[in-house]
């Protein structure tokens, strides 16, 4: 065994425990010790200790046995097999019974289908009938937007304006003076340009000031201070300037790039426009929780200010139309005794020479005075050469006022703005 099966065999020669308890029955049991081999090891593979576990039982037995242990699997596996078949066959032929039972029903449904098909296509028939002549409706209905929207457009702009002093709105010139000129907190229009732009995204992007071309400009901004006293008069420094002519995206916003020459006799010109004009025009935009109007004004800047007197163009520009001025009337533009607060005459257009306050278009009035004025050079100059630049209600000179130039950008069809976020209650 130990050849064989490669274990080691120890030989039982004795029972080193509990011998017999009778003297005379231990020769009896030392002669027949190694017939109780058998027995020992039965007790040991019955308490699961032995390590040699093959069965000494022929194949042929063994197997048989095996079989007879499967025997009864087999046959619940069977009879499981025909219940489940069974059951399957006996389903199906209750359900075709029911079915065959529910002819009439059946028959019903396939009516009420072929009605439901029919009138389907009959409404789309109906349906259908009336798609062009619809069509010419809503084309014609689309002549009505933005009808209103230049009417509407420009009464905002001019709500935008700040509102004077009580005393500059005065008719009377010697009210209007109790405000010193440099303090009075009138801005008026003098000038407005509109340029349709498809594609808007470039002027979003950058500085409005790059695209001073389009209206024949040229303005060379100098770079933003570290501390401005008002944000964006010249913008971020050192950007380069978008492609205008980039092709427009699919959902690209489109709109007019406005131009705006606003004049104001305040110290503070570009502060005073900013804080009001600017920023008034940056309200105009869809409300949140409201549909939507057909503009908004998305973004506004200051791109150059300066004085009258420095602006050459309009200085000769305010000398030819105050003597074409003289002419209409039939007066020649000769030296005439001063008047204080301008002759008579008629009221500027809406960008006509220089206005009421100083200004000129949309707030331009009164007479064209004929007499002289302060001349702040210094130097020797006739009554008439002053006459020009005199406002025309309290005659005051003014080529010291300031003209502010500003590019806002306004654009068509909005987006609706995002629903306000709710707010928290008290307790939380």
């Amino acid at each position: 065994l130990q050849q064989n099966l490669q274990l080691d065999v120890e030989r039982l020669d004795s029972v080193a425990v509990a011998p017999p308890a009778d003297s005379k029955l231990a020769p009896n049991f030392n002669e027949n010790l190694l017939s109780l081999v058998t027995a020992y090891g039965l007790a040991v593979q019955g308490m699961g200790e032995a390590k040699v576990e093959s069965s000494l039982l022929p194949a042929k037995i063994r197997r048989e046995k095996m079989w007879k242990e499967k025997t009864k699997w087999f046959a619940a596996a069977a009879a499981l097999f025909c219940v489940g078949t069974g059951l399957s066959a006996g389903s199906w032929y209750v359900h075709h019974l029911q079915f065959k039972s529910k002819e009439s029903v059946q028959a019903e449904i396939d009516r009420i289908k072929a009605e439901g098909t029919r009138l389907s296509g009959e409404w789309q028939s109906i349906q259908d009938a009336g798609g062009p002549e619809r069509q010419r409706i809503l084309n014609i209905r689309s002549t009505e937007k933005y009808r209103t929207l230049w009417g509407d457009l420009m009464a905002d702009i001019v709500a935008a304006l700040p509102t004077p002093q009580k005393e500059v709105l005065d008719p009377d010139p010697e009210v209007v003076k109790k405000i010193p000129r440099s303090e009075r907190e009138l801005v008026s229009i003098d000038r407005l340009e509109f340029r349709y732009v498809d594609n808007l995204q470039p002027m979003l992007q950058g500085r409005l000031a790059n695209f001073a071309s389009l209206f024949g400009m040229t303005i060379n901004a100098p770079p933003a201070p570290v501390n401005p006293t008002f944000a964006g008069e010249f913008g971020p420094a050192g950007e380069p300037p978008p492609d205008p002519n980039a092709p427009p995206g699919p959902n690209a916003p489109r709109g007019f790039l406005v131009m705006a020459r606003l004049t104001t006799p305040h110290k503070s010109s570009s502060k005073i426009v900013n804080d009001t004009f600017v920023a008034n025009l940056l309200k105009i935009k869809p409300a949140p929780g409201k549909p939507p109007g057909p503009y908004a004004i998305v973004k506004a800047e200051i791109v150059g200010s300066q004085k009258i007197m420095d602006d050459q163009t309009r200085m000769s520009q305010m000398k030819t139309n105050y003597d074409q001025a003289l002419r209409s009337l039939g007066l020649a533009a000769a030296p005439a005794a001063a008047t204080p607060f301008g002759g008579s005459g008629f009221g500027s257009g809406v960008c006509g020479g220089e206005g009421r306050f100083g200004g000129g278009g949309l707030f331009g009035g009164g007479g064209f005075p004929t007499g002289g004025g302060w001349n702040p050079s210094g130097t020797a100059s006739t009554p008439e050469d002053n006459a020009a630049f005199l406002d025309r209600q309290t005659g005051e000179d003014v080529r010291h006022d300031s003209q502010v130039t500003v590019f806002f950008v306004v654009q068509l069809d909005p987006p609706a703005p995002p629903p306000p976020a709710p707010q928290a209650s008290a307790g939380q």
